[in-house]
């Protein structure tokens, strides 16, 4: 094989490893770093004091992406069935706030959603591709990153209200 193309295909090995992720999957926790995220308004808030004094479901996504849009239902579902023992909301990934309000008034349903104007907030947290779930204990600390069935994040959000 040449250079050439042995360098691409280890390059694009590389970029899809999730070795390369920054917050790992459940059980090695990490402190949420101190990032800010965009209201739909255009102000700007810090994801860690979003996330304090409860259990978080952050659900990353994009108004382009269409296993978002499958994965959605699953949210809204997570949403109404936690109620207010857990924040559910997402962060979608350069997006404009009229775009995702139509978005969601197409689907006839609402989520608290924040931007990543410029990316920084998934380069921060090693989000590679949308959809990305994430859950954060009430304590700021990422007990889980990356894409799992609703059981199995069901499961880990239980075990987060047991101990808040």
């Amino acid at each position: 094989m040449n250079s050439p193309i042995l360098f691409a295909t280890l390059l694009f090995c590389a970029l899809l490893s999730p070795s390369g992720s920054s917050f790992a999957k459940a059980g090695n926790d990490k402190r949420l770093p101190h990032i800010s995220v965009l209201t739909l308004a255009g102000d700007t808030l810090m994801l860690a004091e979003i996330c304090k004094d409860k259990p978080s479901f952050i659900f990353f996504w994009a108004s382009w992406c269409k296993i978002c849009a499958q994965d959605m239902k699953h949210v809204f579902k997570l949403q109404k069935d936690f109620g207010q023992q857990v924040k559910v909301f997402g962060i979608a990934w350069k997006d404009k706030p009229e775009t995702i309000e139509a978005y969601f008034a197409k689907r006839k349903m609402a989520l608290q959603s924040y931007i990543d104007d410029d990316g920084s907030v998934f380069e921060a947290l090693g989000i590679k591709q949308t959809p990305t779930m994430m859950i954060v204990s009430e304590n700021g600390n990422v007990v889980f990153s990356g894409s799992a069935s609703f059981r199995k994040l069901r499961r880990i959000l239980k075990k987060q209200i047991k101990r808040n």
